[in-house]
C-alpha cells in the first residue's frame, strides 16, 4: 500500500507568491499548488479613499491574512485524503512515479537554492523548478538519494 514517506511545504515555484507542497511517497512524487499568484488578491480591486491618505499597508495586511486562510483551507482538505485521491484533486499539478523521473538537477546560485524536476511521462517531456531553503534542499538531495539515487544530479558537479 502506497504511503506518504515526505512533505515539503511552503516551497516556492516558478513566482516568489506560488507557494507549493512536494509529497513524497513510497510510489510517486505529488506537487501541490497550495497557492496561485491570484488566490486572496482580490481586495487590491477596490482601493478605498481612505487608503490614498493613510497608505495601503491594512491592504496589504488583509491580502496576507486571506492567503494565509486559503493555504490552510486546502492542507486542511488535502491532510485527510489518500495519495491517490490527492492525485485527483485540482491543487495537484504534477503527478509522476519515480520512473518517471529523468533527471533532478540541484543547483545552488547567488539568489537560492533550485531543484529542476526533468520527466517524460505518457511521451511527453516536461520540467518543473522550485527553489528551497537550505534545510529543505539538504534534506530532499538525502530523501532522493534514498527514494530514487540515480536521477539525483549536482549542477557543476559529476554525480
Amino acid at each position: 500500500m502506497e504511503s506518504i514517506v515526505k512533505i515539503f511545504n511552503d516551497v516556492q515555484g516558478r513566482t516568489y507568491d506560488t507557494i507549493l507542497d512536494l509529497l513524497f511517497t513510497t510510489k510517486r512524487l505529488l506537487i501541490l499548488q497550495i497557492l496561485s499568484p491570484r488566490d486572496g488578491r482580490d481586495l487590491r480591486a477596490a482601493p478605498t479613499l481612505l487608503s490614498l491618505f493613510v497608505g495601503s499597508s491594512g491592504i496589504r495586511r488583509s491580502e496576507a491574512i486571506r492567503r494565509y486562510q486559503i493555504a490552510s483551507e486546502r492542507r486542511e482538505k488535502l491532510m485527510h485524503l489518500t495519495p491517490e485521491q490527492i492525485a485527483g484533486e485540482k491543487e495537484c499539478i504534477l503527478e509522476a512515479p519515480y520512473t518517471a523521473l529523468s533527471r533532478v538537477v540541484f543547483s545552488r546560485g547567488f539568489f537560492g537554492r533550485v531543484v529542476t524536476f526533468n520527466l517524460e511521462k505518457e511521451g511527453v517531456k516536461r520540467s518543473i523548478s522550485i527553489r528551497l531553503d537550505r534545510d529543505q534542499y539538504n534534506d530532499l538531495w538525502k530523501l532522493l538519494g534514498e527514494l530514487a539515487p540515480q536521477v539525483r544530479e549536482e549542477k557543476g558537479k559529476k554525480s
